[in-house]
């Protein structure tokens, strides 16, 4: 917390603030960007295997 209130008296409230701010978003994105990631890789497997059955029954058909 001593940290804190140096900062504040070096710089100011609103850039401290500003820093804090950002360094939240930054880890709320990353696990956006993680989710994202994850969901489309699901995705990309779930189309392949749908994919393929009917494409083997279109060569035997």
């Amino acid at each position: 917390m001593e940290t804190w209130f140096t900062a504040i008296g070096d710089y100011s409230f609103a850039v401290v603030i500003s820093f804090y701010l950002l360094y939240r978003m930054e880890k709320k994105l990353d696990t956006l960007i993680k989710a994202v990631e994850n969901m489309t890789s699901k995705l990309s497997l779930h189309s392949q295997s749908t994919i393929e059955p009917q494409e083997s029954s279109k060569k035997t058909g």
